[in-house]
């Protein structure tokens, strides 16, 4: 809800954002599963929102404090880097026209502070990240790969197009998928300023399922 009202700064798009997250049946169905998803992608998102520009920011506070939250994101789940980093970037690009110099500084704050803080968990150990990877790792290749990341590359496009109607299906419901797309599509035809951070998101976020 923070993320659209900076974005479109229309406190009707923070409640319509924010009340869609809430009643997505897909989230309450896997919040009684997946104990740690929450906090690292309410993390994630957090992260998202102190590297949005907004008037009068300072960009070392915004850097650090997006790289603490990005950081308490991976320590919750260390998912949140492969997840998470495409966020990032698209955040870093939304409005790098009007300060390219300030967006650059806040940019290296946030990834100083993230390396420091993560090297110091993994000096401390790295237990909970050999952990994720082997809980990652497919089976059905010879090798194992980091973060999930397949081998194999064949059954990329079916599982792509799976996972795009199981999205469709399951996640959204056919008829709020229609609502979705007709509200996409106003929003590319009349906006788009969030435009580099739902590419990137959206991006990465399928490379990673697929």
């Amino acid at each position: 809800a923070l993320v659209a009202r900076r974005l479109g700064a229309s406190q009707h798009a923070a409640v319509a954002a924010g009340l869609f997250t809430a009643v997505m049946p897909c989230v309450h169905g896997a919040a009684t599963i997946y104990y740690y998803d929450l906090p690292f992608l309410s993390l994630v998102w957090l992260s998202v929102l102190c590297l949005l520009p907004r008037p009068g920011a300072k960009p070392l506070v915004m850097g650090v404090s997006a790289g603490l939250a990005f950081a308490a994101a991976c320590i919750a789940k260390w998912s949140a880097l492969p997840l998470g980093i495409p966020f990032l970037f698209g955040a870093m690009l939304v409005g790098v026209r009007g300060g390219r110099r300030q967006r650059v500084s806040t940019g290296l704050a946030c990834l100083l502070t993230i390396v420091v803080l993560l090297a110091l968990v993994l000096i401390s150990s790295d237990a909970s990240l050999q952990d994720t990877l082997r809980s990652q790792a497919d089976s059905s290749t010879t090798e194992d790969s980091i973060f999930g990341l397949r081998t194999k590359t064949g059954d990329l496009l079916p599982r792509a197009a799976y996972l795009a109607t199981h999205f469709i299906t399951g996640a959204l419901s056919p008829l709020l998928a229609l609502s979705f797309l007709g509200l996409g599509a106003l929003w590319l035809m009349r906006d788009r300023r969030g435009l580099p951070l739902v590419l990137l998101g959206s991006l990465g976020s399928i490379s990673f399922a697929t």
